[in-house]
């Protein structure tokens, strides 16, 4: 009977340090991930830019700088210098979330894309795609914003992740944007282009702009989209294509509808671009 007894107070004893130590692994893989994660942010954002800085200095996260709603967001240097900015974005996937971390050159241009995060869990073979060069190399180069389907091809069988990541770049940016936008940042972004955002409901929804203009104020880069851009296809959506967007390149603002030929069709789409245009134009040559 003792040894029996013995032997129970032996096993309870077990399952006790057991328990302890599976508690204390659990605390640990719930501390750790914090600390990986930030330095996963990191090496992510000096994959897409090598010749950072080292330390901080190099990759400096902007809310310590006391930017408002900037714990995500950083500033790349480069000999002391900005080079670009980063931002990670979580969205919702097919099976998960995913964490979207961006890098945009201080012209404006993508520098590319990187696709990951902890809770990372897109079906194999399929979503889990989102992760591969193939997928991911697509945005460098890319001004903004991205659109699937258009500049972006989406993964086969993968639709709903494609789309994922281009909302969670769109999203990102516009966080840069809303960041730099309230201060002088914005306004040079590079010695020879300034860059800025803005968005007039159209005949469908918003139409979504995003103009650079030279030092003297003439028009050098233009996208028109957006994530919620639901222009009626093949008529007002042909306000993103490049012949309606060639026809202000090169040209200073402000435009009148006189100043441009108008997409058959679609007066209101045309009227909202152009006046979007006007109103980022406005907001870099403000003073």
């Amino acid at each position: 009977m003792e040894k029996k007894k013995w032997v129970g107070w032996l096993l309870a004893a077990v399952i006790v340090v057991v328990a302890a130590v599976a508690v204390a692994m659990t605390n640990q893989s719930e501390d750790m991930p914090m600390e990986n994660v930030v330095m996963e942010e990191e090496a992510a954002i000096r994959h897409l830019f090598p010749e950072a800085d080292a330390g901080e200095a190099g990759v400096a996260n902007m809310n310590d700088a006391g930017a408002q709603g900037s714990e995500f967001v950083y500033v790349v240097n480069k000999g002391g210098k900005p080079v670009g900015y980063a931002v990670k974005e979580s969205v919702k996937g097919y099976a998960g979330m995913i964490d979207v971390i961006s890098g945009m050159e201080t012209s404006g241009v993508l520098r590319g894309v990187y696709v990951g995060g902890k809770e990372f869990a897109e079906t194999e073979g399929y979503g889990s795609k989102a992760k591969d060069a193939a997928f991911t190399d697509q945005f460098a180069g890319k001004s903004l914003p991205v659109e699937l389907g258009n500049n972006i091809d989406a993964i086969s069988g993968a639709t709903v992740t494609s789309r994922a990541v281009v909302d969670g770049v769109n999203s990102g940016m516009s966080k840069i944007d809303a960041i730099i936008g309230g201060s002088s940042a914005t306004e040079m972004p590079t010695e020879h282009q300034r860059i800025a955002n803005a968005s007039v409901i159209g005949y469908a929804g918003p139409v979504l702009v995003r103009v650079g203009l030279d030092m003297e104020g003439v028009i050098t880069s233009l996208a028109i989209g957006g994530e919620r851009f639901m222009e009626t296809e093949g008529i007002g959506s042909k306000v993103k294509d490049e012949e309606f967007i060639s026809q202000f390149i090169g040209k200073k603002p402000p435009f009148e509808m006189t100043d441009i030929d108008a997409i058959a069709g679609a007066t209101v789409s045309t009227q909202a671009a152009l006046e979007a245009v006007n109103e980022a134009a406005a907001f870099i040559t403000q003073e």
